[in-house]
């Protein structure tokens, strides 16, 4: 076992190596001179990441030694109560019945002569989690068998502990399910240590109903301060509205105005709204005419407004829209359209008019918002500013001048007269506005319009704006381009021919192309679709080239294809190249797959992160199953890292899924690589004059057997021809790759709890090759239309399915039946046992943890919590906690100010519920040695909470609308959640605090 100077130089303490208060912690931890522990101080060092990294590196209580004991002593001496505590309950999540792993702090204490009031402080503050199920653990139990005047004393301490505010949630939960007789003398204590606490508040409202009302409302007639006395208002109109609704209505109004003196208060206000309505519309009007407003910060207020009042907002928004700043003036004018009715157009026409002039006027990064302001007037009535969108055709701005485009076609052919003209103006930008603006038009005429000025086009960024319209209009007709007219197109760029897009192309060692009649495209035509494919920015089809790919010769493409792809990896790959990726995926066939995964990966790992996403592009482009089921592996290897090719992974299956009119999940299935297998028929290869049959074992390896003696072997003889060998050598990678995919998909289809059809089922579980050892080694269940379960089951290798008791099991495949995997929350005891007993006879290991999931049901005396502390306080190294929440599937919140980071959430969309952990002092960039806490977790409707930059849209209120009771979330949902949060908090157990 490592000494504890190892493990904690090879966590964030090797951050410190040079510091000398570090240095004397661990040589005290290693010697136990006393001498050592008494030179020690509080410093710098000790009151974030070096405290945090002594913490992190103490043994859990089965491999607690002597050292750990003396580094639980440190931190002891130096009063780092919140990162002992972490320590401790990371202990107690894997405290067994009848251990006392509390001592261990105790006996610590008492070695060094800490008074026993530290501890109880300790224990009673920052321990989250005081109980196991509704027992108390050993840090519950010390903290019951403290007298009345210990425990009041611990909790009058915790007000005096500086720079961490007061937990105790874990203490009132202890209270409320062991002592609840004790709770009369703690609640005042509790409610006022280290300030007064809405949460805690909430806490004794939800659990002690009618108990502590009285108190609650005292704190918050005669002791809240200013700052959080809008939110026990909150609190006390939400758990009885009857009695505190007028009240919590008069204090409010009498703090607004130092309120909005010291703090941001337009949530405030939209609280106000919501709950008052068209009574609060003066107090926020008032607010509008006397404070600076922000943006970013009106938003949610405009659209409680909208919301809650509708035309009745409407004062409000005319305050708004005389406001000095364009962005207020912008919601508020969005907000006015949204509610016209006819009576307001003259207030529109001016708030609309001077908002695009003031737009318009000011620097190049509000370029979004001169973009807006148009929308808007397209939006409303694009006809009455006609000669301000018309003017705009001259703007320098490309985005400005596209908006007044499509504006200008929201007013009707009434704008031909204006437009035609410009069609055959000299100035490049002007055609391409008239182009745009026909475009958006969509109407025959306009259509007419732009064909008959295509041949007179000589710029070939107008010709190809003119050519989407006119081409997919075409398309739409049934026609499509003919190889006269891409000919012609061709000799129409005769002079741009001459040189090759790139240098290190040679026409002379490419195999040559054919059109599908087999007749060579010859030099010319080669050049051009090279040129015209070179033009495009994204690793798309030009608009130039597209018509000519359906003609060439499926076969001699993908020759082509290959030697122009390897002759690119062969370069340095420059960027300006990378269109080789389009004429690769467009031309090509699965022979690019191995070489495109390749560079991906190369290039993600040498930190060309954009070249790796064109290839994944490239991969999506090609579309081919292999291509896709790539594209999905490559998804989940770069989900934590290099998270932009992950990204890009996932975009490209979506949009895949997309075109292909399926869901993502539908489409995870119909990519699984065949491998060169056929439903019902086994796959032979020639090799040595003999002939073998190929499979794939349940272990997801190929296997051997020679037909003819009708015996497996470990290999194909060395005779067999170098084109087998090789291509069954990239069978084996790609069935690697693809099993690797389909086990993190099935997983996560497992916990959102999807359903197959049971034909659909079969077709893919029973005769997929590469899925086939899934369905042997996943419990499966029957479920009827309502979605219950009606019997459990497993496949065998000869495709029969089998119940835990060995009795053969048939599927019903009735209209409304459907399979999916089991989850273990879905079995009652028996059932789960029996499927454990007959995995473990059989010697099956499932691919990823099925039936021994972690499974958490909502406890008795949480069913009604919408925000839960219990990780609150727990403090991470920043990097350890990025590694286990996004291995895990969740992912950043909003960015806000400073590049902070203040949640991460998981989302579960079949169960249309998100979950959110809260996070303090975690920022873009933040350092390796760095450490962050974690906050509260709650869960809300799916797609309830906005996410984005400057987005300050989290619940943190238990008033929050959008908040679920934890008795009311799904309870897989649930399940899956919290065994995620032990995970990531390290109180998962020892296996699950690895970081990603």
């Amino acid at each position: 076992m490592k000494s504890f100077r190892e493990r904690a130089t090879s966590g964030t303490l090797k951050y410190f190596a040079n510091d000398k208060d570090v240095d004397a912690a661990l040589r005290y931890v290693e010697t136990g001179d006393r001498a050592i522990l008494a030179a020690l101080k509080p410093s710098t060092s000790y009151r974030g990441h070096a405290q945090f990294g002594l913490a992190e590196a103490i043994n859990e209580a089965r491999h607690f030694d002597e050292e750990d004991r003396r580094a639980v002593q440190v931190l002891l001496h130096l009063k780092t109560l919140p990162h002992l505590a972490t320590w401790l309950a990371r202990a107690l999540s894997s405290e067994r019945p009848g251990e006392d792993v509390h001592a261990l702090v105790r006996s610590a204490a008492e070695g060094i002569g800490v008074p026993p009031l530290v501890v109880a402080t300790m224990t009673a503050t920052f321990v989250p989690v005081l109980l196991r199920g509704q027992e108390p653990n050993s840090a519950g139990r010390y903290l019951l068998e403290l007298d009345e005047a210990e425990l009041t004393d611990a909790v009058r301490a915790a007000a005096e502990i500086k720079d961490s505010p007061a937990r105790l949630t874990g203490l009132l939960d202890l209270l409320f399910a062991c002592a609840p007789g004790r709770l009369d003398a703690i609640a005042p204590l509790v409610l006022g240590s280290g300030g007064i606490n809405p949460t805690l508040a909430e806490i004794l409202l939800r659990r002690g109903g009618q108990r502590f009302e009285d108190l609650v409302a005292d704190f918050w007639r005669t002791k809240c301060e200013l700052s959080e006395r809008h939110k026990f208002s909150a609190l006390l109109v939400a758990h009885h509205p009857a009695r505190f609704r007028e009240e919590a209505l008069e204090v409010t109004r009498r703090d607004l105005p130092r309120l909005e003196v010291k703090y941001v208060t337009e949530g405030v206000h939209a609280w106000l709204v919501e709950t008052y309505g068209k009574a609060a519309l003066e107090d926020v009007t008032g607010h509008f005419r006397r404070n600076v407003l922000q943006s970013y910060r009106i938003g949610p207020l405009a659209e409680a407004l909208q919301v809650s009042l509708g035309r009745d907002a409407l004062p409000a928004f005319q305050v708004l829209a005389g406001y000095p700043d364009g962005g207020v003036r912008l919601i508020a004018a969005k907000h006015l359209v949204n509610l016209s009715d006819g009576e307001s157009d003259g207030l529109i026409r001016e708030t609309l008019s001077i908002g695009l002039k003031d737009a318009l006027a000011e620097t190049s990064s509000y370029v979004d918002r001169r973009v807006d302001w148009i929308r808007l007037i397209a939006g409303w009535n694009p006809a009455s500013f006609e000669d301000e969108l018309f003017a705009l055709a001259e703007n320098k701005t490309k985005a400005v001048r596209d908006a007044s485009a499509r504006a200008v076609s929201r007013i009707g052919e009434a704008i031909l007269s204006r437009v035609l003209p410009m069609l055959s103006h000299k100035k490049k930008d002007l055609r391409l506005w008239a182009t745009v603006a026909l475009t958006a038009l969509g109407t025959p005429a306009a259509a007419e319009a732009l064909e008959a000025r295509l041949h007179a086009e000589d710029d070939d960024d107008v010709r190809d704006a003119m050519l989407e319209v006119l081409d997919a209009a075409r398309t739409a007709r049934g026609r499509v381009v003919t190889r006269e007219e891409i000919e012609a197109r061709a000799a129409r760029s005769e002079k741009k021919l001459k040189n090759l897009p790139a240098k290190w192309l040679d026409l002379a060692t490419l195999p040559p192309l054919s059109w599908s009649d087999g007749t060579p495209i010859g030099e010319r035509m080669t050049r051009y679709l090279l040129y015209r494919q070179a033009r495009a920015k994204e690793i798309l089809p030009d608009i130039g080239a597209r018509p000519m790919y359906p003609w060439i010769d499926p076969k001699a493409g993908a020759e082509f294809a290959l030697a122009v792809l390897r002759g690119y990896l062969s370069t340095n790959l420059a960027p300006a190249d990378r269109w080789i990726f389009a004429i690769a995926a467009l031309l090509g066939d699965d022979r690019i797959v191995p070489l495109l995964n390749r560079q991906v990966q190369d290039c993600a790992d040498s930190s060309r992160g954009k070249m790796a996403e064109y290839g994944v592009q490239s991969l999506a482009l090609l579309g081919s199953d292999a291509a896709l089921t790539m594209v999905d592996a490559l998804a989940l290897r770069y989900r934590t890292k290099n998270k932009n090719v992950g990204a890009a992974a996932t975009d490209a299956f979506a949009a895949a899924a997309a075109r292909r009119g399926v869901s993502v999940d539908e489409l995870g299935d119909r990519v699984v690589p065949w491998l060169g297998f056929e439903p019902g028929k086994p796959r032979v290869v020639e090799a040595g004059g003999k002939t073998f049959e190929v499979a794939i074992s349940p272990d997801w390896k190929l296997t051997y057997r020679d037909v003819e003696k009708n015996k497996k072997v470990g290999s194909l003889p060395k005779s067999a021809s170098k084109g087998v060998l090789d291509a069954l050598k990239a069978e084996a990678a790609m069935l690697k790759d693809a099993v690797k995919g389909q086990k993190a998909r099935l997983e996560n289809l497992l916990v959102v709890q999807h359903r197959w059809p049971i034909a659909r089922w079969k077709e893919l579980f029973l005769d997929h090759p590469v899925l086939l050892p899934f369905a042997m080694r996943l419990v499966w269940g029957a479920y009827d239309p309502e979605g219950r379960l009606v019997g459990s089951f497993q496949a065998l290798e000869d495709r029969s399915l089998t119940t835990a008791e060995d009795e053969p099991f048939e599927l019903t495949d009735a209209p409304g039946n459907v399979v999916g995997m089991v989850h273990p929350l879905e079995l009652d005891e028996a059932s789960l046992r029996a499927w454990r007993t007959h995995l473990a006879d059989y010697e099956i290991a499932p691919p990823f943890p099925q039936l021994d999931r972690p499974v958490v049901a909502v406890k008795d005396d949480e069913k009604g919590t919408k925000i839960s502390p219990a990780l609150r306080g727990t403090s991470l190294n920043a990097m350890t906690f990025r590694g286990r929440a996004e291995k895990l599937g969740w992912a950043r919140g909003s960015v806000n100010d400073g590049g902070s980071v203040d949640a991460y959430r998981k989302t579960f969309p079949a169960a249309k519920v998100d979950a959110f952990l809260g996070i303090d002092g975690l920022y873009m960039g933040i350092g390796r040695e760095e450490s962050i806490t974690l906050e509260d977790f709650c869960f809300v409707r799916g797609g309830s909470v906005e996410v984005g930059s400057y987005t300050y849209d989290r619940p943190l209120e238990v008033t929050d609308g959008r908040l679920i009771p934890f008795a009311s979330v799904p309870p897989i949902v649930f399940s899956e959640v919290m065994a995620d949060l032990g995970k990531i908090s390290g109180k998962g157990g020892s296996d699950d605090a690895d970081a990603g």
